[in-house]
């Protein structure tokens, strides 16, 4: 990844936990080298399938229905995200 990132540091967590959630077809699609996962459940199964579960802090997570807001500015979630 550090090749790919190198401003990225992550660290090597137990689970990760966000209101996203990755999808079951999702590790199965996968094509490339990383997997965004944002659910604990998943982070678990994972670990126990010997995949490493790790945080990038200065990732950013992009939605494709959604918005991004700084966390410089305030905002509301809308009700649709839930």
């Amino acid at each position: 990844m550090h090749t790919h990132y190198p401003d990225v540091l992550p660290h090597r967590i137990e689970s990760a936990i966000s209101l996203s959630a990755a999808i079951n077809a999702g590790v199965r699609m996968a094509s490339g080298e990383y997997f965004l996962i944002l659910n604990p459940e998943w982070s678990y199964r994972s670990r126990l399938l010997g995949y490493k579960v790790w945080a990038a802090p200065q990732a950013i997570v992009y939605h494709a229905f959604g918005a991004r807001i700084p966390s410089s500015e305030e905002g509301e979630l809308s009700p649709c995200n839930f």
